[in-house]
């Protein structure tokens, strides 16, 4: 059983000129280029309406973003953990 192929017995293209291939499958390539396109519109109209149709943060009258530098605090009706009424 021989595991290497040898060059004359690979399967491809013997002479292949890429301007020709190119030539022959304009409308193919051309009709993904437009199908990428629209795609791509899509895709940022759906963006923009998610973005402008949201109502914003929910169950919060304001939103903190915690940084380096950024001391926690609770505020001063805060229920201790462990406490329920």
């Amino acid at each position: 059983m021989n595991l290497f192929i040898a060059e004359e017995t690979q399967m491809s293209a013997p002479d292949t000129n890429i301007k020709t291939q190119e030539r022959r499958h304009k409308g193919a390539l051309g009709g993904m280029k437009l199908v990428l396109g629209f795609v791509a519109v899509i895709l940022l109209i759906f963006v923009g309406y998610l973005f402008f149709a949201s109502d914003g943060p929910e169950e919060a009258e304001s939103q903190v973003e915690v940084g380096p530098g950024i001391e926690v605090t609770e505020p001063d009706n805060a229920i201790p953990a462990g406490e329920v009424d």
